[in-house]
């Protein structure tokens, strides 16, 4: 569609199997028209163009380190970490799993599309108030990733902290960015009963995605704020959930990371 218009311009076929097949989609980032890198479940990305013409295909392998890599980046922005392209170079990031040593999961990994080689980045899970808890073991750790040009920017959900390295040096910094309504985190119980699963989720406070503003050079990190919920004849708690329940705030940081608003 055209932004500007609302015009119908055109739309784009993706075979799955086949000489074009690009595999049971998970997610795509759309570089340009002529650079679409589409990553399925199990095997890799491939690059293609409005066309549908698979260009390239990048099979996930093994890092320099010897970590393999999971395909582990969506177009979904309820975590907010898309992949990034960089100087010919893609970043993607990795999530953690139940069995798993963190400290053996680079949290984002470079692809070189040119040279097809994988590079782990240093940067590693920061200790966090979920370690070993059940909600850790079943769904990971959820974390937003954002991207300046120079820096990228991780907020996760359990830390008041926001963690910053350099795509050249890779060098990191651990930065305070606490929400003033949020006073202390709180694991997320996880039980058998999927409604008081949600139910807990919908009372619990914790840190969501960072976003950066490049016209204004700020940084907005979203505080969800729990409240508690009391039982309706009329909603279940995942209907709640899922249609819009959150109360909200955003830290408003400035170009150094410090809380403007």
């Amino acid at each position: 569609y055209n932004l500007l218009t609302g015009e119908y311009l055109f739309n784009t076929v993706f075979e799955k199997e086949g000489p074009d097949g690009v595999g049971f989609v998970q997610g795509y980032h759309m570089e340009d028209l002529e650079h679409i890198y589409i990553t399925s479940q199990h095997s890799g990305l491939s690059r293609t163009d409005t066309s549908g013409t698979k260009k390239q295909f990048i099979e996930y392998g093994v890092t320099n380190n010897g970590y393999h890599l999971v395909p582990n980046f969506t177009s979904s922005s309820y975590h907010y970490a898309p992949a990034i392209i960089h100087h010919g170079k893609i970043y993607i990031t990795q999530g953690s799993y139940p069995g798993v040593e963190k400290s053996a999961i680079p949290v984002s990994v470079v692809i070189d599309t040119l040279l097809q080689t994988i590079e782990e980045l240093p940067f590693r899970y920061p200790k966090l108030i979920t370690d070993d808890t059940p909600m850790e073991k079943i769904t990971g750790i959820p974390f937003s990733r954002e991207f300046d040009g120079k820096q990228f920017i991780y907020s996760f959900h359990m830390d008041e902290n926001i963690y910053i390295t350099d795509i050249e040096t890779n060098e990191e910094k651990r930065l305070p960015a606490p929400s003033k309504y949020i006073q202390q985190l709180k694991p997320i119980q996880i039980t058998d009963d999927r409604e008081m699963v949600y139910k807990n989720l919908l009372e619990s406070s914790y840190y969501f995605n960072i976003l950066y503003d490049k016209y204004r050079n700020v940084y907005y990190r979203f505080a969800i704020l729990g409240s508690e919920i009391t039982n309706n004849p009329e909603y279940t708690f995942v209907d709640i959930f899922t249609n819009g329940y959150i109360r909200f705030s955003v830290i408003i940081l400035d170009e150094n990371f410090k809380i403007i608003g």
